[in-house]
């Protein structure tokens, strides 16, 4: 069995990440939800690069990967978390930028949420475009794994899109 020096940075990082979700219920831009998923999503994809040894050349591409998948995993579930926490996770600038409300959210007024979605889609997009170099992960077999997991990402982009 080979064991591996894991930092316990990672952990700690999740671990605020879930503290800052117990109190925060909104996010008011982009870059505030960045910081929020880099710690949360980013902290898991440097924890996989701990784990299994990777180069750490390979953690922006990483972090990039599941920050989209964090990204598009909070807004297809942004209804429930709405109905459930009283929580959104996405930017309160996009929602008043598409002239809705957010004191009063409400996902009947399709039109103006379809200028958040085009928002969403180009975040998760830039992203995806900074998580190219996972083509130089060691082994086919983590190649083809990435590659997957990149294509699910992209095609449930391309299907919110």
């Amino acid at each position: 069995m080979l064991f591996r020096s894991i930092p316990v940075a990672h952990a700690r990082r999740i671990v605020q990440a879930y503290r800052q979700d117990l109190g925060k219920a909104r996010y008011r831009d982009w870059s505030e939800l960045l910081a929020y998923l880099r710690f949360s999503a980013g902290a898991c994809a440097d924890y996989v690069v701990a784990a299994l040894g990777l180069d750490k050349s390979l953690a922006p591409s990483l972090q990039a990967l599941a920050l989209a998948h964090a990204l598009l995993a909070r807004s297809e579930s942004a209804s429930s978390d709405l109905a459930r926490a009283t929580k959104i996770y996405l930017p309160l600038r996009w929602l008043s930028d598409a002239g809705l409300d957010s004191d009063e959210i409400s996902f009947a007024d399709t039109g103006r949420w379809l200028k958040v979605r085009d928002q969403i889609v180009a975040q998760t997009r830039q992203l995806l475009t900074q998580s190219t170099g996972l083509k130089a992960a060691p082994g086919w077999r983590l190649r083809l794994a990435l590659a997957w997991a990149r294509t699910a990402v992209e095609a449930r982009c391309d299907a919110l899109a």
